[in-house]
């Protein structure tokens, strides 16, 4: 599985690992069940208002393929829309569509990538689009080269495995006079922000840090860390040396 890195505005080096073609193509599966099972229902009702044979029945079918031509289409884009870059098959299969720099996708990122999707689709290439996922280190196809995304398999990391390394605020932390005033609930948070980081977009992940380490930085009445690579290096302290 390739490794992709991004080196951030603070200098916070931020770990993806590149989506497989496998992973992809068992996401898109589920994907197309979900519309399968979409069509077959508005497909049931274009029947029982063809029974019907009434003026209304004419727009309803009208309507009817009308959404099976933009179904697809439609489908992508409003999951990737309300699910941080995920259909249902992506966040079932732990993935995730970004931006190459990192960022979260927008709007004309999901209508650019999915378009090209119907071009991905086509009898007589999409064999183009396949050979195009297989020959690029980072399995992108002509959607993702189109819209400057890629997909990622967003990971757990765990504490247990997670080294808490020294850090400039290790003293300060483990002398304070303040320290056995953070919570269990407090420490919770914390614990599980590390844990769970990697799975946050990157942005979200700095504004959580940094809110985390303003709000034990006042409970501990020290000055607050600036930058995201330092509240995590104090956020960090905070959990090594938190006092039950």
């Amino acid at each position: 599985m390739e490794d992709f890195t991004l080196q951030t505005a603070e200098n916070v080096p931020v770990h993806y690992d590149i989506a497989t073609v496998g992973s992809r193509c068992a996401a898109i599966l589920v994907d197309y069940g979900i519309i399968l099972l979409i069509l077959l229902g508005l497909g049931s009702l274009t029947y029982l208002f063809e029974k019907m044979g009434d003026v209304l029945s004419s727009y309803f079918i009208a309507l009817f393929y009308l959404l099976v031509g933009t179904l697809s289409w439609a489908y992508f884009v409003i999951s990737e829309m309300l699910l941080d870059g995920r259909s249902v098959g992506k966040r079932m299969l732990g993935l995730r569509v970004i931006k190459e720099d990192g960022s979260p996708i927008d709007l004309v990122d999901s209508l650019t990538r999915n378009f090209i999707r119907f071009v991905d689709l086509l009898p007589g290439t999409y064999l183009i689009g396949f050979v195009t996922m297989m020959l690029n280190e980072r399995f992108k196809r002509l959607g993702d080269f189109a819209a400057g995304t890629l997909v990622v398999r967003t990971r757990p990391v765990f504490l247990d495995n997670l080294e808490l390394e020294e850090s400039p605020y290790d003293d300060v932390v483990k002398n304070s006079p303040y320290l056995s005033q953070i919570t269990t609930e407090e420490y919770q948070l914390l614990r599980d922000y590390l844990t769970q980081r990697y799975r946050l977009l990157p942005y979200r992940s700095y504004v959580i840090a940094e809110t985390l380490a303003s709000r034990m930085a006042e409970k501990l009445q020290i000055e607050r860390p600036r930058g995201v690579g330092m509240c995590l290096q104090f956020i960090q302290s905070c959990v090594k040396y938190y006092r039950k």
